[in-house]
């Protein structure tokens, strides 16, 4: 699966007509996703909103061409009783978050349409190999939780961030102001992390 990014017509975050987002589910229960090798997308490869009791199993990214917001596996408000397992990534992949968790969101991106922000819960990821990605995971918490999430057995080489909980303080856009906040944000609960072994193999690039 070819996200054809070199040729893509989109003009900038906001771009409405063309968010970039190569596969997006939104309020499905039981999805399955498996043994897809997906190259050179916009933004997300693999989009879930509000998706229950799915798993996304034997996918390979392959990242020729960088771009910003290049995530692989994206995670927003609503998403339950998920396995994420068996992910390869290939040469540069992914650009951005290999795994995002973002029960909260920057909404002003016309490639989060759609999402709303809830709760995330009960996520296992398991047996991921990336030996150049961008992030790991990230963590994307401000008033909605992110609880009982299992990550193990992987091995990551990052070029930003092995694990990213900085609630997006700095993205392009920040989603608050600290300032308003001042005992802090997130919700992130029971999360086990084990037999993963993360390394620097930056420089980080483009993203």
């Amino acid at each position: 699966w070819d996200g054809c990014a070199p040729i893509h017509p989109r003009k900038g975050w906001n771009d409405l007509r063309y968010p970039g987002r190569f596969f997006l589910f939104i309020n499905v229960e039981g999805l399955v996703l498996e043994h897809l090798r997906m190259t050179d997308v916009i933004t997300y490869h693999i989009a879930l909103g509000q998706v229950r009791r799915f798993r996304v199993e034997d996918i390979s990214f392959e990242g020729i061409y960088p771009v910003k917001c290049q995530d692989g596996i994206h995670l927003c408000g609503g998403c339950e009783d998920g396995l994420i397992r068996r992910i390869r990534c290939l040469k540069g992949a992914t650009y951005d978050d290999l795994i995002a968790l973002n029960a909260d969101e920057a909404f002003v991106y016309s490639h989060n349409n759609g999402f709303v922000p809830l709760p995330i819960r009960r996520i296992r990821v398991e047996d991921v190999d990336a030996p150049q990605c961008h992030t790991f995971v990230r963590f994307l918490s401000i008033t909605n939780d992110i609880t009982a999430v299992t990550i193990r057995d992987a091995r990551v080489g990052y070029r930003a961030h092995g694990i990213n909980m900085d609630a997006a303080r700095y993205c392009a856009d920040p989603i608050f102001n600290d300032a308003d906040w001042p005992d802090g944000v997130g919700d992130i609960r029971d999360v086990l992390i084990e037999n993963v072994t993360l390394w620097y193999a930056g420089p980080k690039t483009n993203s």
